[in-house]
């Protein structure tokens, strides 16, 4: 891993540990297991754009900035959500919002082209974490990976 993300330090231990063995040749693959596997726990692959996202990451390597736009927009959508359940005490509404919030950040992360695939990879993991409720599922995307 050639460049730390900030929140390398928050995630346990072990999993850190993985983060840092993937190879930087391996990364983007690694990171769109890792998305597609949070946007199946979200179930958010119904929406047309996770969809356009995934395919044009697929297919020419980065998104468009519409694309971008309109995943900003329903992670923003889903934060909005969230907040609303939480003041009308609605829990269950609130933690659904919530993660679906989280996947699309998740998402966004991971098809930043900003900033290097192993400071995006601690990130999305981060969230994978946060959103699969556990480390064990992100370490099970990782330990395919690892070297």
């Amino acid at each position: 891993m050639s460049e730390s993300a900030p929140r390398l330090a928050y995630l346990p231990g072990a999993l850190a540990d993985l983060v840092g063995r993937v190879w930087e040749s391996e990364s983007v693959d690694c990171l769109r297991m890792l998305s597609i596997s949070v946007i199946d726990v979200a179930a958010l692959g119904v929406h047309a754009c996770v969809r356009d996202t995934l395919t044009q990451w697929r297919e020419q390597g980065r998104i468009s900035p519409a694309t971008r736009s309109q995943l900003e927009s329903s992670c923003a959508r889903y934060e909005v959500e969230a907040a609303r359940a939480h003041r009308e005490t609605d829990i269950d509404a609130q933690r659904a919002a919530f993660i679906r919030a989280r996947a699309l950040h998740c998402l966004l992360e991971a098809v930043a082209t900003d900033r290097p695939a192993s400071y995006r990879l601690a990130e999305v993991a981060y969230e994978a974490m946060i959103v699969m409720g556990a480390a064990s599922g992100v370490v099970a995307v990782l330990v395919e990976f690892v070297v």
